[in-house]
């Protein structure tokens, strides 16, 4: 199988040529994209509020005519979202979304002034990127959708993260990512477990669209724990074939 992935930057819409990349795809014979969608920017007319359509959309729809351009294919194709970051708007409306700091403060994105860093273990990945990947398969009807960076950076220190550890631990949040931190390991385990019911929820969520449709991750996070944690799962791509079924979280003794 010949995949091939195209990432649109915001400024892309009614400036590239979406037929170059149909023609190349065409060339090079493959069988399946992923394609830009959703998170960050929205490269489709979105309803959902606050989920940011890039400022050079205009009433065009780029995800929308390479989707249909590649189903004329025969291809299959995948859904890209990212949410890690959000603009400020999101920001002021939903500060509980953002991430915080140990200082008690909104993170800020490493590369972009205009965003902030999202909370991957809070409601905007739960609530909001939730019901973007569900009208993505309602619009489309894609056959998955893959999220990049959707675990998280570093210990989120928000009102949610705070209360959702001490019940799942009785204790607050380390003050460090030392693994020599039994407080630590205790988050580690808590990180995963929340984590694997993201997964599973976005996977529901667009089942219950499509049947079919699975929603692929980009790897199960690198986290500390006693023994190495193999995520199994099996992937198949062909229309009308269920395309991911994920497995349970294998420990592995050490060799």
């Amino acid at each position: 199988m010949r995949w091939a992935q195209l990432v649109l930057v915001e400024n892309d819409p009614g400036t590239f040529d979406p037929d170059f990349w149909l023609s190349y795809f065409r060339k090079i014979h493959a069988d399946a994209a992923c394609l830009s969608a959703g998170g960050i920017v929205a490269y489709y007319p979105t309803e959902v509020l606050l989920h940011h359509r890039s400022d050079w959309l205009g009433d065009s729809d780029p995800f929308g005519y390479l989707v249909q351009g590649c189903r004329d294919m025969g291809m299959s194709v995948i859904a890209r979202t990212d949410p890690h970051a959000a603009w400020d708007n999101m920001a002021k409306a939903h500060p509980d979304y953002m991430a915080v700091t140990r200082e008690g403060e909104m993170r800020p994105h490493w590369a972009n002034p205009e965003m902030w860093v999202t909370c991957a273990l809070g409601p905007y990945n739960f609530d909001f990127m939730t019901g973007v990947h569900r009208e993505i398969v309602e619009k489309y009807g894609i056959d998955g959708i893959f999220s990049n960076r959707w675990a998280g950076h570093d210990i989120c220190y928000c009102s949610h993260c705070q209360s959702n550890f001490e019940e799942f631990s009785g204790l607050a949040l380390p003050q460090d990512s030392e693994r020599s931190n039994p407080v630590y390991r205790k988050y580690t385990d808590w990180r995963i477990k929340r984590l694997r019911e993201l997964w599973l929820l976005w996977d529901a969520t667009i089942r219950q669209v499509k049947s079919t449709s699975r929603f692929i991750l980009m790897g199960f996070p690198t986290v500390w724990s006693p023994v190495p944690i193999r995520i199994s799962f099996s992937l198949t791509i062909r229309q009308g074939v269920d395309l991911f079924h994920p497995g349970q979280m294998v420990k592995e003794p050490k060799n």
